[in-house]
């Protein structure tokens, strides 16, 4: 042991290289009497630094390299706190007492072993709850998932304990006399970190994380009093903002040969500031000030602020300025009345080299920093960074600067569900677990890393065709272990002429679908670990679902070879392995339903990220605000200066009372603030500042950061029109890149194909498509493109519309009598038949059934009516081609009922169960499909038929409770025949137009609504690109 040793603090100003300025000193003999580099190239081997993170130890390591010039020396020992070696020689004293600490318990283990004891809890909890709510029904955590998440939050309350190194136990001194009940059993439920957590460390032989990080401090710290090493030793850039860690600061600065470096320490503080942060008044406000923490570790130390040594240097003046404008702005709420007097002293040098970016939104602002980002660097050996709390944010300028060629990776990290290994585990589960989701499946099958056992463009090309001809088109349901009988039902399905089959599917050979099936039976064996657990009701072993997952996983990830190397490549590969062995090797016994497994997953996978690989841009940087610290750069971009995200939001906690927290001795929410404003305090010491926000932040208006306004406030309007205007030419950067190249919109598509190329034929129901939207004939019939089908789907309106399009067609067909006796009986037989041939999910047929059988007896009824008028029936009636004039175009059609009269007249009947045509449209021969039908009737187009004239035009609509409402659409005021002569020669004539080369198939032309749903072709057309330039009116 020593005797007392003066405390040796230093502190380095924000507008001083930190890292530089401490290598400096300790080289020329200016940080530890004694000690100076003399050109030994084993000397500074002795020393021992402490910095906050590991990457300001690596930085270190440069700026010692960088100071001496690049000699061969043996460097410091540079180490990390908090983040200690595992290695036992990062003890070096003789006490082995300091050796016996045990391991920290891995974060996920202690999240399922929390989790479990939550599970057991709750059934306590809901008595507990009962007794206080009597009848009323209260939600408590009841799946895994649930209690996993309640064990995070429990497992941060344990650590804020151990950090504040205060004891659990305390927590059953707290008096609970004036608390309301519901306090009362939250502090019962805690009862798990007093009482049940403490055994299971033991048993474990483990410590939670932040209990093992205190006591390796603190050991470390024990051991250096002991045995004060002959070496200097450094902490260097520590805020000690942990209580330990703040010991081992303590007891380094007391070190014969000891220093402490304070970032950022203000030494010029007025008195009455420095009497609020130590005073116990107005602790919110006085808590988040960026020099409380500092202030209260110089006082753990013993040192007074007046002992505390600049290093680095004198300041430039603008520097200087800056730093008091920075110090002004942020004084405690208290004593901001001082402003008035204190602003005279603040020089417009201040401001110099500080621009204010206020973009308009999330994207602007993204875009802006990336263009002074872009900007900085055009400076040989410049470097830029931007330092944001935001991922967000940081993710849009990592995309913004990728258009300008450079790749800059965001060292926040990226959260593990984010990556694609972590998507691909979120695809699996809700593949398997979720609802019977095409797209989901077709995501999975897609994804990157799935191969089932084939070469990369084998697999893309069965996916296609699997896509294509089996997943879009048609209706039904899929699921895990039903992708065979997918593939095998539309092969039946081809091959059928009473439904319709999608063009895709028509299109699969034999060895076609041979090919699918293997694929089906490789996709469905790969997913068949997890959903054999799926189909089971009992409760399933931790380890039983965590191995079918990785069995799932490997084999969807499987290449033609048998490997799957791919799925653990890289560092979001090691994250998943990693997570999914730690499940494992945590032994914890714990059995769930499956189906609580995906939520499960979710929660224990909350808080994993994953750290970029080294690599990406030299002289461009995205940090985050931990990452930041201690680094220097020529400009740094402070982005997202908004309230909420920079500082972050307090949240108070969901155990404990703020009041109960104060009788404990743990800190507030706003602590946080606090070491939040102290990063934002050094960072404005760069040599250019940009500070950045965007005006809405998610589609609502956001509020500037408390920062921002003081410091704007304090500036005065003068100079904060001057630093805006700065920011604003990143703006206009930024708005220039987005406008691009000035180009007019796309004219109204008017296509005029060679005569050769036009249709020859056309149905009935297209005819109406020329009419309004000739560009869509054009693509159809010229082009012969066909639109995307859907997904395969629910069956919905459009199969319930064709089976009561059968029903009808099949009451004709099979010659039901409908003044027969049992009329409703076979009409209900045929509806039955047809119904169970469809094969509906059962809930489906629940809904559909009952109107099926109120439709029966609709049907038989509107039969009944017309029997005694109608001679002879016809449904489903194929029209022959009929040639239009002289055009050379033929016009078939297919017309849903034709009723025969007496007098050698027909009904031409057409259903309906959705929407239907005017009787204006249809009179002014828009919607012109039964009058052609019509006119096709009079020239013997309909085979038994022969040529007959029209008696009347009906629409026979089925509501949506199975009523039959027929609907006359002429009324008797217009002459059907008269009508049906009209609509072929208003035919014949637009064929004739398009019959001339000169012609185009105008896109558009005569739209019923503008606001009307999307055409098949209207994207191909630019249709709101010509519209929004004007080219929309008819013609």
């Amino acid at each position: 042991m020593v005797g007392y040793v003066q405390p040796r603090v230093y502190t380095v100003a924000p507008g001083v290289p930190f890292l530089p300025a401490v290598t400096r000193a300790l080289c020329d003999g200016e940080l530890v009497p004694g000690f100076r580099y003399g050109g030994d190239p084993l000397q500074l081997s002795t020393v021992s630094i402490y910095v906050p993170t590991r990457r300001a130890a690596r930085e270190m390591r440069s700026a010692f390299l960088d100071h001496l010039g690049g000699s061969t020396i043996l460097l410091p020992h540079i180490r990390p706190l908090g983040e200690f070696d595992e290695d036992a020689h990062f003890f070096d004293g003789d006490d082995a007492a300091v050796m016996d600490i045990p391991p920290a318990m891995d974060p996920t283990e202690r999240q399922l072993l929390l989790g479990t004891l939550v599970r057991q809890w709750t059934k306590h909890l809901k008595i507990d709850v009962g007794r206080l709510y009597g009848e009323e029904s209260i939600r408590t955590p009841v799946s895994a998932a649930d209690a996993f998440w309640l064990a995070r939050d429990l497992a941060a309350l344990m650590d804020q304990f151990s950090t504040g190194q205060v004891q659990v136990t305390d927590i059953a001194g707290l008096d609970t006399a004036e608390l309301p009940e519901w306090w009362k059993v939250t502090l019962a439920f805690l009862e798990i970190m007093r009482s049940e957590w403490p055994d299971i460390l033991a048993e474990r032989n483990a410590l939670d994380p932040a209990e093992h990080r205190n006591r390796r401090l603190l050991a470390e710290a024990l051991r250096l009093k002991r045995n004060p090493p002959q070496g200097p030793v450094v902490v260097a850039g520590s805020t000690g903002s942990i209580p330990a860690t703040a010991d081992l600061i303590a007891t380094v600065a007391r070190l014969p040969m000891g220093a402490v470096v304070l970032p950022g320490f203000d030494r010029d503080m007025d008195a009455e500031s420095r009497d609020l942060l130590a005073s116990d008044e107005d602790v919110s406000s006085v808590i988040g000030h960026p020099q409380y923490g500092l202030h209260k570790l110089a006082g753990r130390i013993g040192v007074a602020p007046d002992a505390v040594a600049p290093l680095g240097g004198e300041e430039s003046e603008a520097m200087r300025m800056r730093r008091l404008w920075v110090a002004e702005s942020l004084r405690p709420s208290a004593v901001t009345h001082r402003w008035t007097a204190t602003r005279r002293a603040v020089a417009d040098s201040a401001f110099e080299n500080v621009s204010l970016l206020v973009a308009p939104n999330e994207h602007l602002e993204a875009a802006a920093i990336a263009a002074a980002l872009r900007e900085a660097i055009h400076r040989p050996e410049a470097t830029a960074a931007l330092v944001t709390p935001d991922r967000e944010l940081a993710r849009r300028v990592a995309a913004e600067l990728a258009r300008y060629g450079i790749v800059a990776a965001d060292t926040g990290g990226t959260p593990a569900a984010s990556t694609p290994q972590g998507r691909l585990l979120t695809l699996v589960l809700q593949t398997v677990f979720g609802a019977s989701d095409p797209a989901t499946l077709l995501a999975l099958a897609k994804h990157p890393l799935v191969r089932l056992s084939a070469p990369p463009g084998d697999h893309a090309a069965i996916v296609s065709l699997f896509e294509m001809a089996i997943l879009r088109g048609g209706t039904g349901r899929i699921g895990p272990r039903a992708l065979v009988d997918l593939v095998r039902r539309r092969r039946a399905e081809a091959g059928r002429t009473d439904i319709r089959v999608s063009p895709w599917l028509k299109e699969v050979d034999d060895s076609g679908f041979d090919r699918l099936i293997a694929f089906a039976e490789r996709f469905e064996a790969a997913l068949e670990p997890l959903a054999g657990l799926a189909a089971r009701d009992e409760e399933v072993s931790l380890e039983a679902l965590v191995a079918a997952t990785v069995r799932t996983l490997e084999a969807l990830a499987r290449d033609e070879n048998g490997f799957h190397d791919a799925l653990y490549d890289g560092e979001a590969g090691a994250m998943l392995r990693s997570f999914l062995s730690g499940l494992v090797a945590a032994e914890v016994p714990l059995f769930m339903t499956a189906a609580e497994w995906p939520q499960a997953v979710e929660a224990l996978m909350a808080d994993l990220a994953v750290k970029p690989a080294p690599g990406g841009h030299p002289r461009i940087s995205i940090w985050g605000t931990l990452e930041a610290r201690l680094q220097t750069v020529d400009l740094v971009v402070l982005g997202g200066l908004n309230e909420g995200v920079w500082p972050a939001q307090t949240r108070d906690d969901q155990f404990l009372t703020r009041g109960m927290k104060a009788g404990l001795g743990l800190e507030p929410p706003e602590r946080r603030i606090g070491l939040a404003a102290h990063d934002f305090q050094m960072a404005m010491g760069q040599e250019r500042v940009i500070l950045s926000r965007s005006e809405r932040a998610e589609g609502a208006p956001s509020i500037a950061s408390r920062w921002w306004q003081r410091l704007t406030t304090f500036a005065g309007e003068e100079a904060v029109k001057r630093m805006t205007a700065e920011g604003n030419r990143w703006l206009e950067y930024a708005r220039a890149m987005e406008e691009g190249i000035p180009a007019r919109p796309a004219p109204r598509p008017n296509p005029a194909p060679p005569l050769a190329a036009r249709p020859k034929s056309l149905s009935v129901t297209e005819v109406e498509t020329l009419i309004r939207d000739p560009y869509a004939i054009y693509a159809k019939k010229v082009l012969r493109l066909r639109p995307v089908e859907e997904l395969v789907r629910d069956p919905g309106a459009a199969e319930r519309g064709s089976l009561f399009h059968a029903i009808f067609e099949n009451v004709v067909k099979e010659r039901v009598d409908p003044l027969g006796d049992h009329a409703l009986d076979k009409t209900l037989e045929i509806a039955r038949r047809l119904f169970d041939a469809e094969d509906l999910p059962p809930d489906i047929r629940a809904i559909w059934w009952p109107r099926l059988e109120a439709a029966a007896a609709g049907i038989v009824a509107w039969e009944a009516g017309r029997a005694a008028s109608v001679e002879h029936r016809y449904a489903e009636v194929d029209a022959d081609p009929v040639e239009v004039g002289a055009t050379g175009v033929r016009l078939t059609g297919r017309a849903d009922r034709m009723d025969l009269l007496p007098g050698g007249a027909v009904d031409i009947i057409d259903f309906k169960t959705g929407g239907q045509p005017s009787a204006r449209m249809v009179k002014a021969l828009l919607a012109p499909q039964l009058p052609l039908e019509g006119a096709l009737l009079r020239r013997g187009a309909f085979g038994d038929l022969g040529a007959a004239d029209p008696a009347a035009m009906l629409y026979v609509k089925i509501e949506a409770r199975g009523e039959v409402r027929p609907v006359d659409v002429l009324k008797g005021e217009v002459d059907p025949v008269e009508l049906s002569d009209a609509a072929w020669d208003k035919l014949a004539a637009m064929l004739a137009y398009y019959g001339i080369e000169t012609n185009g198939y105008l896109a558009g032309r005569m739209p019923q609504k503008l606001r009307d749903r999307l055409g098949d072709y209207d994207h191909l057309a630019r249709m709101h690109e010509w519209r929004s330039g004007g080219d929309g009116g008819d013609e």
